[in-house]
């Protein structure tokens, strides 16, 4: 198949009687004859065909002059979606004003939000998750990244549990999210828990392994 399609053009032919868009610049080039689709398409297929560019000084890889000034070649860019935070999972900030806005159809509800100032200098607005809170004018919080669907705009969460903003109270599922710690159902009904008096939190009480009297 080599045979056939290697350089058919220049079979008894100068190269100064060659057209130039025929001419052969290395051993392994082959032009294309015609009527021969079938032969080229196998020959792609196998490897043992690829074209030449004779009036090209770049590779393949590169951009050429052309396409270098339309500026076609142009770098993608990630999109940021908390730049306040500046690469930083979590950045502190003191509130500033707490208000409520409403969400976008078809949602009906209250949001509560808060306008934080970073410890960078900027202001942003976040959201307060979970039902109630304890945040005032001039507390510290703790942001992280993460929008909410229906409000437009708020591309940050306070994280409950940290620093001034309280847990949720009674919180039964998901309480890594919302601060909640331990959750006892009965305190009363287990005996290796205990109650705190300040919140409703759980921690478990030092259970004494009693012997049996024969070990004693």
């Amino acid at each position: 198949m080599t045979s056939l399609l290697r350089c058919w053009t220049c079979s008894g032919r100068t190269a100064s009687s060659r057209p130039l868009l025929q001419t052969c610049s290395s051993k392994n080039t082959y032009l294309i004859p015609p009527r021969s689709h079938s032969l080229i398409g196998k020959a792609l297929e196998g490897g043992q065909l690829h074209f030449d560019r004779h009036f090209s000084q770049t590779s393949r890889a590169e951009s050429t002059i052309g396409q270098t000034i339309r500026g076609c070649r142009k770098t993608i860019k990630r999109e940021v979606k908390a730049p306040a935070l500046e690469g930083c999972p979590q950045k502190k900030g003191v509130c500033s004003k707490l208000y409520t806005v409403k969400p976008r159809k078809p949602n009906s509800a209250v949001r509560k939000v808060a306008k934080v100032k970073l410890a960078n200098g900027k202001t942003v607005v976040a959201y307060i998750q979970g039902e109630g809170h304890n945040l005032q004018e001039h507390s510290v919080v703790l942001i992280r990244g993460g929008r909410t669907q229906d409000l437009i705009g708020l591309k940050y969460r306070i994280i409950r549990g940290a620093l001034d903003f309280a847990g949720v109270v009674g919180r039964r599922t998901s309480r890594s999210k919302y601060g909640g710690g331990a959750f006892c159902f009965s305190f009363q009904a287990s005996p290796f828990f205990t109650r705190s008096d300040s919140f409703l939190l759980c921690r478990p009480a030092k259970l004494e392994v009693k012997k049996p009297k024969d070990q004693a």
